[in-house]
C-alpha cells in the first residue's frame, strides 16, 4: 500500500531535520491534491491520509491507524460536504475498506 502511495506524490511539510511529513497527490492532474497523506511520527509508515473524493475542494473521507498497529482501519466521512464528520468506518479485515460503519455522533457522544 505504502510504495503504491508513494508513486506521484509531492514533499508538502518538512520537519526542522528536512525530513518530510506530508504528501500531497493530484490524482486527476488538474492542479489540485485530493489526497494528502501524513507521517506525523517520521517512521516512514502513513499515518494518516485525506482524500476529497468528489475534488470540491473539501475533504470528506479522513483514513488513519487508530490504535498504533500500523493500519489505517479507522474512517471517517463527511457524507454532505458540511465540513463535519458524519459517519465513522471501521476496515475490520485489512483490505483498506471500511466494511462497519458508525453514525459519528453516536460514537462521540458521552453518556454523563
Amino acid at each position: 500500500f505504502e510504495e503504491a502511495l508513494q508513486d506521484g506524490l509531492t514533499p508538502l511539510e518538512y520537519n526542522l531535520t528536512g525530513v518530510a511529513e506530508a504528501y500531497g497527490r493530484d490524482q486527476d492532474k488538474n492542479g489540485t491534491f485530493e489526497v494528502y497523506i501524513l507521517d506525523v511520527d517520521e517512521d516512514g509508515h502513513i499515518d494518516g491520509v485525506l482524500m476529497d473524493k468528489n475534488d470540491n475542494g473539501k475533504y470528506d473521507t479522513f483514513l488513519f491507524d487508530n490504535d498504533g498497529n500500523g493500519s489505517l482501519e479507522y474512517w471517517l466521512f463527511d457524507d454532505d460536504d458540511d465540513g463535519k464528520w458524519d459517519r465513522v468506518g471501521i476496515d475490520t479485515n485489512g483490505d483498506l475498506s471500511a466494511n462497519i460503519y458508525f453514525e459519528y455522533a453516536a460514537v462521540t457522544t458521552s453518556k454523563d
